[in-house]
């Protein structure tokens, strides 16, 4: 079963790492929201960068649970995550992200990404405490 990764080695820098190929019913699906959990609990505001590159679309199922989460937590997510960066590698991703966002609109800045280092210059820029020196 494979279980959201999360790196706080930059923080207030939040990296979650996405199953990759693994299918729906092979992830930790609560392990998402425990990151998220974690995010919001933190007694400063964070970035997260959420890399999905190599990973498959979610499911119907996964993305309405994701959809529910941002839309029950809005205002926390507003108060506690600075900004967001999604990290893809996909079209198809990208065209899956963009239609939640028209129904969703996020609580918070949210940017899709196709290189790494531009999304945590993004995320730089759009936090209050990570600084540009030594963090990246």
């Amino acid at each position: 079963m494979f279980v959201y990764r999360k790196n706080w080695d930059r923080f207030p820098l939040l990296i979650i790492q996405s199953p990759g190929q693994a299918l729906d019913s092979e992830i930790d699906q609560d392990s998402f929201y425990e990151r998220a959990e974690e995010a919001l609990s933190q007694p400063a505001p964070v970035v997260v960068l959420h890399d999905l590159t190599g990973a498959r679309v979610a499911g119907p199922v996964r993305r309405k649970r994701f959809v529910d989460y941002a839309n029950n937590n809005a205002d926390r997510i507003a108060e506690r995550i600075e900004a967001y960066a999604v990290l893809i590698d996909s079209h198809v991703f990208r065209g899956v992200i963009t239609a939640i966002l028209w129904f969703v609109p996020p609580p918070c800045p949210l940017k899709v990404f196709t290189d790494q280092a531009k999304a945590i210059e993004w995320l730089k820029s759009m936090s209050s405490t990570l600084s540009g020196s030594g963090q990246a």
